[in-house]
């Protein structure tokens, strides 16, 4: 059995958070080490859990995600930071920073995972659980009739 990816995610709003979190808990190699709601509080959870990879929103307070990134790759060059926003104009500056991939709020679920496994990653599972997990999270009672939305980080209900 494979060791499970440990999963940061550092959103400023709690409702992203749990929709992250609940996403991730379909994953069966995910595991979610940690949470922040700033870009400081990032940092020192870096150093507490020590994740894999920290998925990072841009505009927070206290310490934004771009100025958390520059840290985290400057002291721990290994952890793989994905950036997850809702304006794709920080395009080039999150990759200035350090960010090893760039997502905007949105986008296909298949490109998250992709992101968070890192290219040249080989997980010979990885695209059947991919399949196996976005099935289970369809399947699953609570989001019968629906689908996950990566940009509210929600289940929309399907048009009666």
């Amino acid at each position: 059995m494979e060791q499970k990816i440990r999963l940061l995610i550092a959103d400023d709003r709690l409702p992203s958070r749990d929709g992250l979190r609940a996403l991730a808990a379909t994953w069966p190699w995910v595991e979610v080490a940690g949470e922040a709601g700033d870009g400081g509080e990032a940092v020192r959870q870096v150093e507490a859990c020590c994740p894999d990879v920290v998925l990072m929103d841009i505009r927070m307070p206290v310490m934004d995600g771009l100025a958390a990134t520059r840290i985290i790759k400057e002291r721990w060059p290994q952890i793989r930071v994905v950036m997850l926003t809702m304006y794709p104009v920080y395009h080039t500056e999150a990759l200035s920073a350090g960010a090893d991939a760039f997502l905007v709020k949105g986008c296909p679920t298949e490109d998250l995972l992709r992101a968070i496994i890192g290219p040249g990653e080989s997980r010979e599972e990885s695209q059947d659980q991919q399949t196996s997990s976005r099935d289970e999270l369809r399947s699953h009672p609570a989001n019968s009739g629906g689908r996950f939305n990566t940009k509210s980080l929600f289940w929309t209900p399907d048009a009666a």
